[in-house]
């Protein structure tokens, strides 16, 4: 039978059943969250791990491919990791390093103990970062080093974190840069020329000690400054305008007068931009020399060459500048030149080219002597030049200072002409001599002879018989007064210049017969003539001889008696042709050819008068721009004439 006090016992148990039930079911809704919270943990850290990993590998991928060395090191200083440059630099493999101290890999050294006791002091907890040099494969290197203490996840130190870098180039380069440097500074301070920098606002920011001696003034004076308020308003203006074309970018070269303590120098000034790393300009950069005195001397070369070319381009000569062997390496033509020789180009080519061949290896083969001895060679030759005959002489001298020949070539085709002439004249001259002392002395012995008589047998005398004697010594005077007349006359048309005019041939015909009236009355001759006669240009004086002497001649040289006749004869071009033509003998060809030569007389035996006559007549009519001529053959008698311009 189930009692009030079983039931209420069984409800108990139930209750607490109930209870202990739903206490189990919290454990286990607990447990599942528990769960949960450890599967999602769980899944955290795997997250974590990967992260972690992946960090990992990048950051050894950054380690191993890193071209600085990095290592570390444990408690003990044992090498626990090396990447492949600190490998590299060590020189070994990391089966060799890894686990060993340096002592054991190096060996106990200076550069071991170092290390050591460097590194102790980052164990003891402090940065340290160091230059050092070390022997690496048997070369002296340079490395910047940093070390840092390695701590665990409670800040404790268990070892060292270090990268180390060759800086061996870094070091050799800024050596080099340093040495540059001072190398520089050494050029600028010990240039000669103006050195110096200026800053974007145009004032001075260097200046070298040719600087300050140039403008007279202490960098202190100097830096900072423009030149505008160095130099003043006028000068900086001058500067001002290339310095903001360098600021622009463009390089500038000019030549410019400024006014240094008080005096105008000239200078030439080199100015270009200066740029930082970026390229940007930042300021200029310029050098200026002072050419005052290269200015003063290049004017005064100037003036030198233009004297030297002036007296050169003077000089009529040809000059040529040779080799020993020949070869022409300079050359100027003289004005005498021909233009087919002055338009020629001459460099390069030989000397045969410009002289006769014999005359060519000559001065070849004589090279050498000529520069050993200084002395000058004189050539002369001729040669057909554009279908004439010219002379040229050629001398021959050393040019010492390049060890080559100066050939000077002059032509003296006119020098030898009046070389000729001179010997002609000379020639003349003693002719002249002997033929006026043998035609004075005949008539002058005459007049004596006869002056004598009468003086000695004055009293004895007839009348006629001192006539005869007056009239003789008329004559022989007047032969001497016409030798006179001749010889002075010759002189006259050699040096006298005369204007030419219309003649009145007539009048000078008449004047003639009157002069040779004594003669004309001897050989009783016969003078015949035209009524009247054409006017002709020139000078009656003159052809009043010319006429005298053909007239005298056809008388001392005509038939016996002479007729003697004149006349002319119209010709083309506006010329008359004068004529004398008289009975004589005639004239061989080659007496022709010796008729106008001066002193040369025909007919030596009947022949009286002086030898002066054709050669005058051809001087008198040549000067008046006619010609002369005879026409002759033998036993037809002569005609002599002259042709003039009609008037």
């Amino acid at each position: 039978m189930i009692t009030d006090t079983n039931t209420s016992s069984l409800q108990d148990k139930i209750e607490h059943l109930q209870q202990e039930v739903a206490r189990l079911k919290q454990i286990e809704e607990m447990l599942s969250n528990a769960n949960r919270e450890r599967q999602a943990e769980i899944q955290r850290y795997q997250r974590y791990f990967e992260q972690f990993k992946q960090q990992n590998d990048q950051l050894m991928a950054i380690i191993n491919t890193a071209p600085d060395a990095i290592f570390i090191k444990d408690h003990q200083l044992r090498y626990a990791l090396v990447n492949p440059a600190m490998e590299k630099l060590l020189g070994k493999t990391s089966d060799e390093i890894l686990g060993r101290t340096d002592e054991e890999i190096f060996g106990d050294d200076e550069n071991a103990r170092l290390s050591r006791r460097v590194e102790q002091g980052v164990l003891a907890g402090r940065t340290i970062e160091e230059e050092h040099q070390s022997e690496v494969r048997g070369f002296t290197a340079t490395f910047h080093t940093v070390k840092n203490p390695l701590r665990d996840a409670y800040g404790k130190i268990i070892g060292i974190c270090g990268i180390a870098r060759d800086i061996t180039e870094h070091r050799l380069a800024e050596e080099a840069r340093k040495r540059t440097e001072e190398q520089l500074t050494a050029i600028v301070d010990t240039a000669k020329d103006a050195i110096f920098i200026k800053d974007q606002n145009l004032a001075y920011r260097l200046v070298n000690p040719a600087t300050e001696r140039l403008f007279g003034l202490p960098a202190s004076e100097l830096l900072g400054k423009t030149d505008r308020e160095i130099f003043g308003e006028e000068a900086g203006q001058n500067t001002e305008k290339p310095d903001i074309a360098v600021l622009e970018g463009n390089t500038i070269e000019e030549e410019h007068i400024n006014t240094v303590r008080g005096i105008p120098i000239t200078f030439r000034s080199v100015k270009a931009p200066m740029r930082n790393i970026f390229g940007e300009i930042t300021g200029i950069c310029g050098i200026a020399r002072d050419i005052t005195d290269q200015k003063l001397a290049e004017r005064a070369l100037h003036k030198s060459e233009a004297q030297y070319q002036a007296l050169l381009n003077a000089i009529p000569d040809s000059m040529f500048q040779i080799t020993k062997e020949g070869i022409i390496v300079d050359y100027k033509i003289g004005r005498q030149a021909d233009k087919e020789t002055s338009s020629n180009e001459f460099v390069g080519k030989t000397i045969d080219t410009i002289l006769p061949a014999e005359i060519a290896h000559h001065v070849i083969h004589s090279a050498k002597d000529f520069l050993e001895s200084n002395e000058i060679d004189v050539v002369e030759y001729d040669q057909i030049t554009n279908g004439q005959l010219r002379f040229y002489e050629a001398r021959i001298a050393a040019v010492n200072i390049v060890d080559d020949l100066l050939v000077i070539i002059r032509d003296i085709t006119e020098r030898k002409l009046a070389e000729e002439e001179l010997k002609k004249r000379n020639e003349e001259l003693d002719a002249f001599a002997h033929t006026v002392a043998h035609d004075l002395k005949s008539p002058l012995t005459g007049l004596m002879g006869f002056a004598q008589m009468l003086d000695s047998f004055y009293d004895s005398m007839t009348d006629e018989n001192r006539k005869d004697c007056v009239r003789d010594i008329n004559v022989n005077a007047r032969r001497m007064k016409n030798i006179i007349n001749e010889l002075l006359l010759l002189a006259s048309v050699r040096k006298q210049e005369v204007n030419q005019v219309p003649m009145d041939i007539h009048r000078v015909v008449s004047e003639v017969k009157h002069r040779l009236d004594y003669m004309i009355k001897k050989h009783q001759a016969d003078i015949l003539e035209p009524e009247s006669w054409p006017p002709a240009m020139g000078y009656e004086p003159w052809i009043e001889e010319v006429l005298a002497n053909y007239i005298s001649n056809a008388l001392k040289y005509g038939g016996e008696p002479p007729r003697v006749e004149l006349g002319f004869t119209e010709l083309e071009n506006d010329e008359i042709k004068f004529w004398v033509k008289d009975n004589g003998e005639g004239l061989s060809i080659a007496d022709q050819q010796r008729l106008f030569t001066e002193f040369t007389r025909l007919h030596q035996v009947r022949a009286q008068g002086q030898g002066l006559g054709l050669s005058i007549v051809q001087r008198i009519v040549e000067k008046l721009g006619g010609r002369v001529g005879v026409e002759s053959k033998k036993g037809e008698g002569s005609i002599f004439y002259f042709i003039l311009k009609k008037a």
